[in-house]
């Protein structure tokens, strides 16, 4: 008698819900929801002929540093919004008017806004996230199996988004089934 068997993957997914775990989203223009938030490039370019930075927004984790690349002399970069208040502070973004590249490293969390000191359309903002990521797992206690709440992973982040939440992949498990 031969035994087939067949493996079978199981993806865990951890849902970290519709804010990262941690932190409260703040609408700052022109990233005005959570969706707005790009988790790439670490480069923020600046785009020619439509005035504006490219990502806009960008959510990186705590101890990343963010290059700005392009003209500074024609397009000043400076940091916080152009009017009004918000963001975090303080800002590691500081006010640049030559060259062609500089680098900020984010240690904090929050929220750090910029914009060109000449265009009114070139506006942006960075949200720093804490290198840890706190996940909350619940599971049926009918089953008798454990509930993880609230276990902190450092250094893990977020991996993709799917219809504005955040989810990352926990782990790939191969299972063997016997057919």
């Amino acid at each position: 008698m031969v035994l087939a068997a067949s493996i079978k993957i199981l993806v865990l997914i951890v849902l970290l819900g519709p804010t990262i775990a941690g932190s409260n989203f703040t609408s700052l223009f022109p990233c005005t929801s959570e969706s707005s938030y790009q988790m790439t490039p670490t480069t923020i370019a600046f785009r020619q002929g439509t005035f504006g930075y490219d990502p806009g927004c960008l959510m990186i984790s705590t101890g990343t540093t963010v290059t700005f690349s392009g003209s500074f002399t024609t397009h000043p970069l400076e940091p916080n919004l152009r009017s009004g208040s918000g963001g975090d502070s303080p800002n590691p973004i500081i006010e640049t008017t030559s060259g062609a590249i500089v680098s900020f490293t984010f240690t904090q969390v929050g929220f750090y806004p910029f914009h060109c000191g000449v265009h009114t359309d070139m506006n942006g903002v960075i949200w720093v996230t804490s290198s840890n990521t706190t996940l909350t797992a619940a599971t049926s206690s009918s089953t008798g199996s454990s509930t993880l709440t609230n276990v902190t992973v450092p250094g893990l982040a977020p991996a993709f988004r799917q219809n504005g939440l955040m989810m990352m992949i926990v782990s790939v498990i191969p299972l063997l089934f016997s057919n």
